[in-house]
């Protein structure tokens, strides 16, 4: 049985999560959603899972305090950013591949970033 690839989706909001969870899982992606990388941290560890990739959803998160806590399990993962200022650049390290995606943004461009990025 092939595994599907799989992608973690840290967004305050709800509907981010399982609007874009949906359209991942019809595009035969597995998505675990998190509303912080507290929980994100939580359920990874509890079920022992490295995501293919993160995509993280900066409303309401403090991104460097966030990805110096999931550095720890998942540091060489690609990440893909979603963010609503005009901040192109990462402000702390990451070993994986990073994508920052300016908003507004559709859950389509998003999937299809996901794509490219995992290949």
């Amino acid at each position: 049985m092939r595994e599907e690839p799989l992608v973690l989706i840290i967004a305050s909001e709800w509907r981010t999560r399982a609007l874009l969870g949906a359209q991942l899982r019809e595009e035969g992606f597995d998505a675990l959603g998190a509303q912080d990388e507290e929980e994100a941290l939580a359920r990874l560890s509890f079920r022992k899972l490295k995501p293919h990739i993160i995509f993280i959803d900066t409303l309401n998160l403090d991104l460097k305090a966030a990805l110096e806590r999931l550095s720890s399990l998942c540091k060489d993962v690609p990440l893909l950013i979603c963010r609503g200022g005009l901040e192109r650049e990462l402000d702390c390290p990451w070993n994986g591949r990073v994508v920052i995606l300016q908003k507004p943004v559709t859950i389509g461009e998003i999937v299809n970033e996901i794509k490219n990025l995992i290949g």
